[in-house]
């Protein structure tokens, strides 16, 4: 019920007993487009079909009797980086952004999305003593020299303005434009900063917006037929509008990120039929059904183990990690001056629990459920350990069901399931 989205899909299996395939192996199929469409019967209008699957595929795979494509859905084409810009390495003493030779260059150039702890920059000009913590905008930068925080001065207006004026000795000045700040004198040790890339919109779906488009997968028009489905981001935003935030500065891939933001928040997303990339939130089944399905339309029906890490077992206590600190800091990292208010520096995450002992009176191996998130403020930790807390402190039941129906079940759906076995005699709601 959390994690890294799937992106396999099982295989199409063409049968090539007669070699009559054969000559598809000059083609190329990974990567893409392929969907399912479904007709009425075989005499009816190709017009009719309808789309069921939308994904792509990997290369063809031939046999002497098969020709098989390994389906995967769009989740794959999230399987990329998300940052290709790297550092050139071009700087020549003073002049430069692109840093060193045999220091970044070939390194991708840092992207901060929404509010981050305690980041180590990237050396843009280590002549300079320039630095980046964005490869774009920022809203607000707080520099630490060995954790004791440097005065700011006023902010530059241009890369020119920045390479052209040394900010006084013991002050650092920035340039929000740009992502960048530039120290006035040689740091003692560790440089690191707290950033704030956008003054508004930082919330878990608001940052995934701005993680697509970072990505090339454009949330209106798409790309490689995807968008991201404008009403979810809403929807998502009314559930949880939590700021949230994200600092890349190694090889990540899109849905890697996706995916740690939507974890902050108990949330997931897939691709719909129509090739839009869709996010929801696990809920408990509640209200009216979306659908419903009786004994008679079920043709096999079993009672599963749940595939999370605590298999099933209810929680009696629920962590929720946030306000990540990117640096973890040993005592001898931070100016002696610096360490008394130090704490946070040297663990990597805060902690915000709720628990009810309770549920180990029937459970005895009842554990902790914990979860790290990119949350940033302990009241919405707080809340989201309450809220995860109410739905894994008690018995799920998860069901496996192939049934008879033409009914198109979404992943998010209400079904009310009937059937005379698993105590579902008189019926339950289920997700």
């Amino acid at each position: 019920t959390s994690g890294e989205s799937e992106v396999g899909y099982g295989v199409i299996e063409l049968v090539n007993n007669d070699g009559a395939l054969d000559h598809l192996i000059d083609y190329a199929f990974d990567g893409w487009p392929l969907k399912i469409y479904t007709l009425e019967d075989e005499n009816a209008p190709f017009s009719s079909a309808v789309v069921r699957f939308s994904g792509t595929m990997e290369q063809a795979e031939f046999d002497d009797t098969l020709m098989v494509l390994r389906v995967r859905d769009l989740m794959q084409s999230l399987d990329k980086p998300i940052q290709t810009v790297t550092y050139a390495g071009t700087n020549v003493g003073a002049s430069g952004l692109e840093g060193s030779s045999d220091s970044l260059k070939g390194k991708v150039k840092p992207l901060t999305f929404g509010t981050v702890f305690n980041v180590a920059p990237a050396q843009a000009n280590t002549t300079a003593l320039i630095y980046q913590v964005n490869d774009g905008p920022i809203s607000t930068c707080n520099v630490f020299d060995r954790g004791i925080a440097l005065t700011r001065g006023t902010d530059y207006t241009s890369v020119t303005d920045m390479t052209d004026n040394v900010p006084a000795a013991g002050t650092y000045r920035v340039y929000p434009a740009g992502g960048y700040f530039r120290l006035g004198s040689t740091p003692s040790g560790m440089v690191t900063a707290d950033v704030v890339q956008s003054a508004a919109g930082t919330s878990a779906a608001d940052t995934i917006y701005a993680v697509s488009e970072r990505a090339g997968i454009n949330p209106h028009t798409g790309i490689v037929q995807m968008q991201v489905y404008a009403p979810d981001i809403t929807a998502l935003n009314t559930k949880n509008n939590a700021p949230v935030g994200i600092y890349i500065n190694s090889e990540t891939t899109v849905l890697q990120a996706i995916s740690d933001l939507t974890n902050s928040i108990g949330a997931y997303c897939m691709f719909d039929n129509e090739s839009r990339l869709r996010l929801g939130r696990l809920e408990l089944p509640s209200g009216t059904p979306d659908h419903t399905l009786d004994d008679w339309e079920i043709l096999d029906i079993s009672r599963t183990v749940s595939s999370d890490t605590e298999r099933g077992i209810p929680a009696y206590k629920v962590t929720v990690k946030y306000g990540r600190n990117y640096v973890v800091q040993t005592m001898t990292d931070i100016a002696a001056a610096a360490q008394v208010q130090s704490e946070r520096r040297g663990i990597d995450y805060r902690n915000a629990s709720n628990q009810d002992d309770s549920v180990k009176l029937q459970y005895p191996l009842s554990e902790e459920l914990v979860r790290e998130t990119l949350l940033v403020n302990e009241a919405d930790a707080q809340a989201e350990a309450s809220r995860l807390l109410n739905i894994y402190k008690t018995r799920r039941d998860f069901f496996e069901v192939t049934c008879r129906t033409d009914k198109q079940i979404e992943i998010g759906q209400t079904v009310h399931v009937t059937y005379p076995r698993f105590l579902l005699n008189n019926g339950k709601l289920l997700r």
